[in-house]
């Protein structure tokens, strides 16, 4: 399976990626993280240049909280099973990461799970565990108001 599922969160509309790790000879198929027992799950079918682009979308909302700060580092977190999906493309996400991100220096990392609000959310918002994510955290000094 080179796709991943969506699994609806809650009572939401909105869904979050499962992406598959294990296929067993019984049939069954071992996730990243839970999804649980009969679940109603949704192929999610994209292309690398969609990927690609949802980097771009994380930074800019990232950048668009910040006023009145003058930002000085950030994180990224990444799914790892993104990066295995982007195969050679991954390099080309890193450029559009340092593009968007600009002068303000970074430290990326790559993991099975990201822990997030869903789709740029913010403040007093739950977060869930997403997959094949990019969760962006700018650091900021805020500066004086005038």
């Amino acid at each position: 399976m080179t796709y991943p599922l969506g699994v609806s969160v809650d009572t939401s509309s909105k869904l979050v990626i499962r992406t598959p790790y294990r296929f067993h000879s019984d049939g069954s198929i071992e996730f990243v993280t839970e999804v649980p027992t009969h679940t109603k799950v949704h192929l999610m079918i994209g292309s690398n240049d969609e990927s690609l682009s949802t980097t771009t979308m994380a930074v800019r909302q990232a950048k668009d909280v910040l006023t009145n700060a003058n930002p000085y580092f950030a994180f990224v977190f990444s799914g790892l099973m993104r990066k295995k999906h982007l195969g050679r493309k991954n390099q080309e996400d890193i450029l559009h990461l340092s593009q968007e991100l600009g002068s303000i220096p970074f430290l990326g990392i790559h993991g099975y799970a990201q822990i997030g609000p869903l789709y740029g959310q913010t403040y007093g918002t739950p977060s869930v565990v997403h997959n094949e994510s990019v969760i962006v955290v700018i650091l900021a000094e805020e500066t004086k108001r005038l």
